[in-house]
């Protein structure tokens, strides 16, 4: 547990980059611990310093995050994936994912893609096949990779379309692409000036570190717990 615990700190600190900010619930630690509503998604991608696209579009997504059930290759047993969704801007946020096999998610569409990493660990999920969720099945119909293990161990679709089956309402984080690191202090000041915001504001580097002390000591824990049971 405790190598375990040390994997996911450096997966997250891989991840994390200085001109990337997150925004999420006031005092969330790990982004399954927050709730953005569609006008907070909606009021923050008007925010000074994000990235825009050529068609004038904020480089901005808001995302979702469930889990769902596989089977190990290594041993046969059961685990939980994550499953991300990300709105329509997601590929121009997260542009160090590449798609590598098949091509990516149609909005509206019961597909999702696969991580190279959760592909080699566990059972069905090459292309073609399909991953059992709520509102039926859904096709796996790409292949991506991205920096490091830990973001390429998860299936990721469209998130309109996971929450409308998750039959959710919110969601979980809102990820902006700055114009560049030193942006940063003005995109907050003026989410943090917003009267409508009730909201925290990280730099993605800080939050991932963060969120990685926060894994280790809850594996910390369960190794301490397991310790005395067997004791």
């Amino acid at each position: 547990v405790l190598s375990m615990s040390e994997g996911f700190r450096k997966g997250l600190l891989d991840i994390g980059r200085d001109d990337r900010a997150i925004v999420l619930r006031p005092g969330a630690r790990l982004t399954g611990a927050s709730l953005i509503t569609r006008e907070e998604v909606m009021t923050v991608m008007d925010a000074v310093g994000i990235h825009t696209t050529a068609e004038g579009k904020p480089t901005a997504l808001g995302d979702f995050y469930a889990l769902v059930p596989v089977t190990k290759k290594k041993d046969g047993y059961d685990a939980m994936l994550t499953l991300y969704g990300m709105t329509e801007q997601g590929f121009e946020v997260s542009n160090d994912f590449k798609i590598v096999e098949g091509h990516g998610f149609q909005r509206a569409v019961h597909e999702v893609i696969v991580g190279r990493s959760a592909q080699q660990q566990f059972h069905g999920l090459e292309v073609g096949s399909v991953v059992s969720m709520p509102q039926g099945d859904w096709k796996i119909v790409g292949v991506f990779t991205a920096p490091g293990p830990l973001a390429e161990s998860m299936l990721i679709g469209d998130a309109e379309t996971l929450m409308s089956a998750f039959q959710r309402n919110t969601f979980a984080t809102v990820q902006v692409q700055l114009n560049s690191a030193q942006a940063f202090d003005r995109f907050k000041a003026s989410i943090t000036s917003n009267p409508t915001l009730t909201v925290d504001v990280w730099r993605q580097k800080d939050f991932l570190a963060e969120s990685s002390k926060q894994l280790v000591n809850l594996l910390g824990f369960v190794t301490a717990t397991l310790g005395t049971i067997m004791a």
